[in-house]
């Protein structure tokens, strides 16, 4: 896979939220030269009951008339008296303008956008419960999975007599949520590089799976080492063969997690085994707003994806997700690995995102 270099940013012309920022800084630098230069207009007279102004204070003249010979306490060095009209400077707190400075300065960052590409991949693994030798099966898929280059994977079916050959065989890649999620949440994996991505946030939401309730589907937040772009990842297997009503809610559950994700401006991909073909991509493309790996999308109706189609799928939000390289590696099913085709493709994601709330679920 080789080595992966930290790449420099590139100069961009600035978005319409930097303008913004530069110029409530350009503002905000206004306002501090206006304040750090004033011009002292009042009489002179005056300044002796300005008790900013160097003189003898009301409290200290009447000390002096009663003839108090006690030691006055030594005042803190202010301005000399000015004359009219003369320019002064003025007492504003440097820590508040460092302050106001530090936060431009971030919402610059914040505002622009990362680009960031990497080569992803969904497998149905054939679970060791539904075929013999599922530790060989997987230890093979782990080669699979090396030799095509996949920084970022998600497992369906992962028995956990096969998830420790994933986690030992895959030794740069972290491994989420194994059993975070409780159970039932071991059949559901999701993989990826260490010394490229990091995991910021990650969560669960629940569903029925073949009839058992309250399956979870992981998704976590993802935040690119080298670009500093953050995007989620949701992977998940719906129910099979003919329980089609399952499939429906669980598609619906889906809909609503990506639309809620995607409100903190990151990009959003979805993969699986969603045991469904047109009808399953249909309904995300349009309500969610996602395009394929290997293409289609909705735009007044739906365009699906050229043929073949596969029940196995990679998903993007289209508004900041490309794909290329879009491969169905029958390897998997050749060599007897798996029923299920490896999918995998190359995806470029552009993170616009301004927030990251921790989610409870």
């Amino acid at each position: 896979m080789g080595e992966h270099r930290v790449r420099a940013r590139k100069a961009h012309p600035m978005s319409m939220p930097e303008m913004i920022v530069v110029a409530l800084a350009v503002v905000a630098g206004l306002v501090a030269l206006t304040f750090g230069t004033l011009v002292d207009t009042s009489p002179a007279a005056t300044s002796a009951n300005d008790p900013h102004e160097v003189g003898t204070s009301p409290a200290a003249e009447a000390s002096t008339e009663e003839g108090d010979a006690a030691e006055e306490p030594v005042a803190a060095e202010k301005e000399p008296a000015r004359a009219d009209g003369e320019v002064g400077t003025a007492r504003y707190d440097q820590a508040q303008v460092e302050k106001l400075v530090e936060k431009v300065e971030t919402e610059v960052k914040r505002s622009r956008s990362a680009t960031s590409s990497f080569r992803i991949a969904t497998l149905n693994i054939l679970g060791s419960n539904h075929a013999g030798g599922g530790l060989s099966r997987a230890a093979r898929e782990v080669g699979l999975l090396k030799s095509r280059g996949i920084q970022l994977v998600g497992l369906q079916e992962v028995q956990r007599d096969q998830r420790g050959v994933f986690i030992s065989g895959l030794s740069n890649m972290q491994m989420w949520p194994q059993d975070a999620l409780g159970r039932d949440g071991y059949r559901v994996q999701i993989m990826w590089r260490t010394d490229r991505f990091e995991l910021v946030d990650s969560g669960g939401r629940s569903h029925t799976f073949n009839g058992i309730p309250s399956v979870p589907i992981p998704y976590v937040l993802l935040r690119d080492k080298n670009t500093g772009s953050q995007f989620w990842v949701i992977v998940s297997h719906h129910s099979p063969n003919g329980l089609q009503a399952q499939r429906d809610v669980s598609t619906r559950i889906q809909v609503d997690l990506v639309n809620e994700l995607k409100a903190t401006g990151h990009p959003v991909l979805l993969m699986g085994d969603f045991n469904e073909k047109a009808t399953f991509f249909c309904e995300v493309a349009r309500d969610a707003g996602m395009t394929a790996a290997n293409g289609g999308g909705y735009s007044g109706g739906c365009t699906v994806p050229g043929g073949p189609l596969r029940i196995d799928w990679i998903l993007g939000t289209a508004a900041d997700v490309r794909f290329s390289g879009y491969h169905q590696d029958g390897t998997t099913k050749s060599t007897g690995m798996s029923d299920h085709y490896l999918i995998y493709a190359d995806a470029t994601i552009t993170d616009r995102g301004t927030r990251t709330a921790r989610r409870r679920d």
